[in-house]
């Protein structure tokens, strides 16, 4: 993967340097970084042009100009660099909550829309929001009290598998009340039901078995609301099934890609076989 900058903002995104006319953006969870898609990145490297963003004020973005809330122009500008007119969109965690956002403002560009452990922004019930609001104020308690007290509430809230929490330990020792606050920002985001109209492309969404009470609740809320969204529960996994359930997550993911890839090839074809019909109808004699 090769690591760019955008000038202006110091923003920090790696992109697999292949041909594939197919691509897919990652964003990884609020808190981490690129580094948490691994798994990913080595799986879809050949397959699709990859795509992931540190967000701003988070990993090697974490000295960016940008605000938390820029993330839709700076995921503009930066396929606007790229020359990617379209797109396959895939969060981790909370930093769905800017993919949904930038989808419904953005549906021209939008391919499918993947978000894994998260909310749905166009139905956010009281509960939800009381759910998030707590879950906030603890990361705030956590991290006034320490680094290794908020790393150490943190790792045991999202993460199940002891190897996975050592390894981002240093990567959670680094966010202060600043990146708190920005996911306080996000979390504030919201649309009506109505706005669903705008968005005309496939939806998977997925959680772990052990995932957040707030997420659990929400996607099974979510899943009831349309036939046309994938669902799925990844079992003995905690808030980041793409690093505890790596395998799952990868194949399951692909298969919704492939599935919807299918399905605009079978569209195109049949608007093609309807030119061709049309073409073919014989002649009027308006003579007779």
């Amino acid at each position: 993967m090769k690591e760019k900058v955008l000038a202006e903002s110091k923003i920090h995104y790696y992109i697999s340097e292949n041909t594939s006319d197919k691509a897919i953006l990652f964003l990884p969870p609020i808190f981490l970084d690129h580094s948490a898609l691994r798994y990913q990145i080595e799986y879809f490297y050949n397959k699709y042009k990859i795509i992931v963003i540190d967000l701003p004020g988070f990993g090697n973005s974490i000295s960016s100009s940008s605000d938390i809330l820029d993330s839709e122009n700076v995921i503009n500008k930066i396929l606007n660099t790229e020359k990617i007119a379209k797109v396959n969109l895939v969060s981790i965690g909370f930093s769905g909550i800017i993919l949904q956002s930038y989808a419904y403002n953005h549906p021209s560009r939008v391919l499918s829309l993947s978000c894994f452990s998260c909310y749905d922004i166009s139905g956010i019930t009281p509960k939800i929001k009381h759910l998030t609001k707590s879950l906030i104020r603890n990361f705030y308690l956590h991290r006034i009290i320490s680094k290794a007290c908020f790393t150490k509430f943190v790792n045991k809230l999202y993460i199940r598998n002891t190897i996975h929490q050592s390894n981002f330990k240093t990567i959670l020792e680094k966010n202060g009340l600043k990146q708190i606050k920005s996911l306080s920002k996000i979390s504030k985001i919201s649309y009506p039901k109505s706005i669903r109209k705008k968005l005309n492309c496939p939806i998977y969404i997925a959680n772990g078995e052990y995932d957040l009470k707030l997420v659990s609740e929400a996607n099974k809320s979510w899943a009831c609301d349309s036939k046309e969204i994938v669902y799925s529960i990844f079992k003995n996994t905690g808030h980041f099934p793409n690093l505890e359930s790596s395998q799952a997550f990868n194949s399951g993911l692909e298969s919704f890609l492939l599935n919807n890839e299918k399905r605009v090839e079978e569209k195109i074809e049949e608007k093609t076989q309807a030119i061709r019909n049309t073409r073919e109808l014989p002649l009027i004699d308006s003579s007779k």
